[in-house]
């Protein structure tokens, strides 16, 4: 998504919060606006092109996962990226968004990413986690234009095969630097000094010592 002039739809009912959610897009550039309920939120998409939805899963009149749903089904706007915010925790609240037979084909593609020399996550592949993953690098803008300066992502759930556990890590700005000794996971001889600044070098490397940490305190090792 472009970020100059880039129109976002912010759809939550907690005025406190829309306007602190408001206030921060339009402070880095972006142009926004409220819609305070679900039959609000489509009325307005009828009317109005936007890049990016924030919607908020507890909204009056029809509920944001209808709403994500009824965006889903139109033609005119399918394609829209959303973002859900919700505090729910219950299980009998969480519903899958994104059907069982595609999650079952995507899911052993980002464990190929994390897992073969192919892949660009090999990093993040901690032993006994199954890691699977998707990196993402981007040129941030300036003054109307895309500049040198980076935001890496990395993007991961482990276990792959049956997914318990979803982080994401972002560098804003993140530099190379040629001192480090990257330490591989499969054997290799380590790697000093790197002159990429992409995702698999910067953010994949985080995500792997978080997970090293963290992973035996949430007892998901396999």
């Amino acid at each position: 998504m472009a970020h100059e002039n880039a129109r976002i739809l912010v759809v939550e009912d907690e005025d406190n919060l829309a306007m602190l959610i408001e206030y921060n897009l339009n402070k880095i550039g972006y142009v926004s606006e409220i819609a305070d309920d679900g039959e609000k939120a489509l009325d307005i998409l009828k009317e109005k092109n936007f890049d990016l939805v924030v919607l908020d899963w507890m909204i009056p009149k029809i509920s944001g996962i209808e709403v994500c749903r009824r965006i889903r089904g139109n033609s005119d706007f399918n394609k829209l990226p959303i973002i859900m915010l919700t505090a729910l925790g219950d299980e009998n609240d969480k519903i899958r968004l994104i059907n069982q037979d595609v999650s079952n084909l995507i899911n052993p593609i980002l464990r190929k990413i994390v897992s073969t020399k192919e892949g660009t996550a090999g990093f993040a592949n901690v032993a006994g986690f199954e890691v699977g993953g998707k990196t993402g690098t981007a040129d941030q803008p300036a003054d109307g234009e895309y500049s040198k300066k980076k935001i890496n992502t990395f993007a991961s759930v482990f276990p792959a095969s049956d997914p318990k556990f979803a982080l994401v890590v972002m560098l804003d700005e993140p530099k190379p630097n040629k001192e480090f000794v990257y330490n591989y996971r499969d054997g290799r001889q380590p790697y000093k000094g790197n002159w990429r600044n992409t995702a698999g070098w910067t953010t994949v490397w985080v995500t792997g010592q978080i997970i090293d940490k963290i992973g035996p305190i949430l007892a998901t090792k396999y």
